[in-house]
């Protein structure tokens, strides 16, 4: 009986401990892949990639186009979730394509070959004219030098495939939509900025406080990432 009582009283401690070092695990994840995609730009005249680029019917996502910085072999049928893109809080793990950790933000930086972000106003191409939420952008694709806060602009954060169901909680996702934030950490988002710093961050001050399409942080344009958050996270139980 005695031992029992003391099992009780020591498995929250001890599962608390256990997040603690997988949120730490996080964290280095994300510093890594953000380092990683500063020396892409270095190599690539300061250029923000997109999403992924097309090429015939094969697409190359950025997390590959990341991968030799990485020291990364980069499979994209299968990643095992030890790779620096598994977070190693999430509990279903197919390591496939569709099903990794970390999401990119494409709402900012742009889809397919820099349209298509799935995001209703989106990115668009006209001939050699992007039209950016509504606005012409002569200065896209974007350079980090165009970016005027990039401590406070999110590159990739903790994604899950949706908020629906316990399934869709528990696994993961390439790209940070309305519906893919994973506060996967006691409820906490991990984000990796512009910037190079990393932070978990509690999810409504993720909503409300980073642009999703406002690189230049001014005025009216400064919209929030998740706009429809309250309608979407009916649980925020990851499990």
């Amino acid at each position: 009986m005695i031992i029992a009582i003391l099992a009780s009283l020591l498995l929250p401690a001890l599962n608390a401990a256990r997040e603690k070092a997988r949120t730490s695990a996080c964290i280095s994840n994300q510093r890594q892949i953000i380092q990683s995609y500063h020396a892409y730009l270095v190599d690539y005249n300061d250029v923000c990639p997109p999403l992924r680029w097309q090429s015939g019917d094969s697409q190359i996502y950025c997390h590959e186009l990341l991968a030799p910085y990485l020291s990364l072999k980069f499979n994209a049928l299968y990643l095992k979730q030890s790779s620096v893109f598994g977070c190693p809080s999430q509990r279903i793990w197919e390591g496939n394509l569709m099903r990794w950790s970390y999401g990119y933000n494409a709402t900012l930086f742009g889809g397919t070959d820099y349209t298509d972000t799935g995001a209703t106003g989106g990115i668009t191409k006209t001939g050699d004219t992007y039209t950016f939420w509504g606005v012409v952008r002569r200065n896209f694709p974007f350079k980090i030098h165009f970016f005027t806060q990039p401590s406070g602009t999110a590159v990739f954060a903790d994604c899950w495939a949706g908020s629906s169901s316990l399934e869709l909680r528990s696994t993961g996702y390439p790209i940070l939509t309305n519906t893919t934030f994973g506060p996967r950490h006691q409820r906490k988002v991990g984000v990796a900025f512009l910037g190079g710093n990393v932070s978990m961050e509690d999810l409504s001050r993720t909503v409300h406080t980073h642009p999703k399409n406002l690189p230049l942080n001014g005025g009216t344009q400064n919209a929030p990432i998740l706009p429809y958050y309250n309608s979407y996270y009916t649980t925020l139980s990851p499990y």
